[in-house]
């Protein structure tokens, strides 16, 4: 309603592409959970080792540990594969994402007889 009104002005672009950038955090995530349960089925028998262990300060299976995975896919110890395949996905995917696109110039405005100006 605030929006509709015009007591709020948002700059669409940018809340768009804060937006994205969440999505991609959270697909990384679900990328990453994917990996796991892959290398539990013996499917990526490599880089099972534990990267690092942070249970004892934020644990995933209570309180703010649980909520960040839900949406973003923590674990409080993951695998050396799931931390390669988190980070890959954001690097590639998010620097897809980042990268400066040419705009498109509009079309050239036509003349008064009918021909485009060149």
């Amino acid at each position: 309603m605030l929006l509709y009104r015009g007591a709020i002005h948002l700059n669409l672009r940018n809340f768009f592409r804060l937006t994205g950038l969440i999505l991609i955090v959270v697909a990384a995530g679900l990328f990453a959970a994917g990996i796991h349960e892959l290398q539990e089925a013996g499917w990526f028998p490599f880089l099972e080792g534990t990267a690092f262990d942070i249970s004892a300060t934020l644990p995933d299976d209570s309180g703010l540990g649980a909520i960040l995975r839900g949406l973003v896919g923590y674990s409080a110890s993951p695998t050396t594969l799931e931390v390669v395949a988190w980070l890959g996905y954001l690097l590639i995917v998010g620097g897809l994402y980042l990268r400066p696109v040419a705009s498109l110039a509009p079309p050239r405005a036509a003349v008064a007889d009918g021909s485009t100006e060149r």
